[in-house]
């Protein structure tokens, strides 16, 4: 019989004959069997079960000899000690780190970005005054706004981890090596990040201030309005170019291997959170609309009589404001994009064609039909702008590339233009018919300036998936406010093809082919013969035809500009 010391129990165990073995009493005291016999040794392990592995341990030690020097009896003794305080569990479950509870502790605003555990030190400017406290009865305003506050603080930590861990040290001069990123990459990536940084950390300021001396009648509504004319200022020059910010890192990363290694190393950080620099610039195009969210909820949980009631609203529609502000801009840059692919993609196009209040309603490709302005038979594309249109024709593919200035290789514009006339021109759109013999087309009736009578442009729409009802309706739109008129269904009228000599057959047989062929040749041979020919008193020795007028049987080309008059 052993006594157990502090813990009042006894352990008892008559040992077996020559079997060796360990026995654990409950006390924590523990007997080991040797060849000198049965020997005991009092240890401080709690009654409370331990670690297996800790306990396994403290029974290895335990089974071997009993030292006989006081220094190895004491370096037990701590190794022991040292197990025990290991192997003590609490009876309670492990409490939550206060980071992830959705509110403060009663009677303190608490930081949530760090926790008493944590060996790091915070960021200042993410502390919280410890002697900050909340109200004595929290209620769900002081949790919505306080949830508003988190977000914000969240938000502005991301911004500086932009700047601090990407930003600068891309601007940093002196690099080994020279710059990694050019000055003009530099501002397409990051924009206008460091503006939207500063007013979102003087927005926090005054929200931490808000809840640091907080009342039910303190205005959260006010401090949004207070930065809403800097938001919109800010956030359209980020937003609208978001798309050619990720364009030029995903471009940049490929193409400059120095660039990709900077990459690597910071988004590895533990600061970017397993986030790419891509993943962490599309925040600020998420951060409006949680903010009108979160109004709204403060909205909800604020009484009728309270005055911020109405400066919330006023807040938020503000915000919704910018953002459509926003949306706006966002479309003219877009349309702005699109005029200027047009003019790449169109050989020759004309300079007048870029404008500030002109945009790119729809596109779409067809076959010329007639004479003008192409010839038939031609692949032709139709840019539908909101004042004009752009006639431009397929070239073709026997052009190669060619060198720019700079020595880059190109390949030439797949497209020449061939007219950009005013929708103001178009007199009459003509939706001729489904026969046999002319399907999926349509007629513009013209009158240009230059010329005297009216031209016919016959087109047949190339794709099938082009409803020509839609297209008709759009362009008879288009031209309707151009001339200020009301009635767009006035412009369109269905007429028959035969009536205008139109038709679709033979279009792609080989012999319609071959004689467009010999009659491209024809203009060729004729266009360098009157380059070439001197005309004497300044009369040429050929024929003039006017133009519009198709050249044909006799009699074709009046029944055909009596037709037009008519019209």
């Amino acid at each position: 019989m052993y006594p157990s010391g502090s813990g009042g129990k006894l352990c008892e165990r008559s040992p077996p004959p020559a079997v060796k073995e360990t026995v654990h009493c409950e006390a924590g005291v523990v007997l080991g069997q040797h060849s000198d016999g049965w020997q005991s040794r009092r240890i401080h392990v709690p009654v409370r079960k331990a670690r297996k592995s800790s306990y396994a341990e403290v029974c290895l030690l335990m089974s071997l000899d009993i030292p006989r020097s006081n220094r190895k009896k004491r370096r037990l003794k701590d190794a022991v000690a040292q197990l025990s305080r290991e192997a003590e569990l609490s009876p309670f479950p492990p409490r939550k780190r206060p980071s992830a509870e959705l509110s403060f502790p009663s009677g303190s605003l608490q930081d949530l970005s760090s926790t008493p555990e944590s060996n790091s030190a915070p960021r200042e400017h993410s502390r919280i005054p410890k002697s900050v406290g909340a109200p004595p009865k929290a209620s769900a305003r002081w949790q919505v706004t306080r949830e508003l506050y988190q977000t914000e603080r969240n938000y502005v930590d991301i911004l500086t981890t932009v700047l601090q861990l990407f930003k600068l040290p891309l601007e940093k001069e002196g690099l080994v090596g020279g710059p990694i990123l050019a000055q003009e990459e530099i501002k397409t990536i990051f924009g206008s990040i460091p503006d939207i940084y500063d007013i979102h950390t003087r927005i926090k300021a005054d929200l931490e201030k808000l809840l640091i001396d907080w009342s039910e009648e303190k205005s959260v509504g006010g401090i949004i309005l207070k930065y809403s004319k800097h938001l919109a200022k800010a956030y359209p020059q980020f937003v609208n170019f978001f798309e050619m910010s990720k364009e030029t890192i995903v471009r940049c990363e490929r193409l400059k291997p120095r660039f990709h290694a900077f990459l690597k190393i910071n988004q590895a950080k533990p600061e970017c959170g397993r986030q790419t620099l891509a993943e962490l610039l599309i925040r600020p195009v998420q951060r409006l609309p949680s903010v009108v969210l979160l109004l709204n909820d403060i909205k909800k949980h604020t009484a009728e009589d309270n005055p911020d009631k109405v400066t919330l609203e006023r807040a938020v529609a503000s915000l919704k404001e910018v953002m459509t502000h926003i949306n706006e801009d966002k479309r003219k840059t877009e349309g702005q994009k699109q005029i200027f692919d047009v003019v790449y993609e169109v050989d020759g196009c004309p300079a007048n064609l870029l404008s500030s209040h002109r945009s790119l309603v729809q596109r779409v490709d067809t076959v010329a039909l007639g004479d003008e302005p192409c010839d038939r038979g031609d692949h032709v594309t139709l840019f539908l702008f909101n004042d004009c249109l752009e006639i431009a024709k397929r070239r073709n593919r026997g052009i190669g590339t060619f060198r720019t200035p700079l020595g880059q290789t190109r390949a030439p514009a797949p497209l020449k233009h061939v007219v950009l006339m005013p929708l103001s021109q178009i007199k009459r759109v003509l939706d001729l018919r489904e026969t046999e013999e002319c399907r999926n087309a349509f007629a513009l009736l013209v009158q240009l300036p230059t010329e005297r009578d009216h031209l016919l442009f016959s087109f047949q729409l190339e794709a099938e998936d082009v409803p020509k009802a839609a297209w008709l309706k759009t362009l008879c739109r288009q031209v309707a406010n151009t001339i200020c008129r009301a009635d767009a269904d006035v412009l369109i009228r269905c007429t028959d093809p035969d009536s205008l000599q139109v038709n679709t057959r033979d279009m792609d047989s080989t012999l319609s082919r071959a004689s467009r062929a010999i009659k491209k040749t024809s203009k060729k041979v004729s266009r360098e013969r009157s380059h070439s020919a001197r005309c004497p008193k300044g009369h040429c020795t050929g024929p003039w035809w006017p133009a519009g007028v198709q050249m044909g049987p006799k009699g074709r080309s009046k029944s055909l500009a009596s037709i037009l008059r008519q019209w």
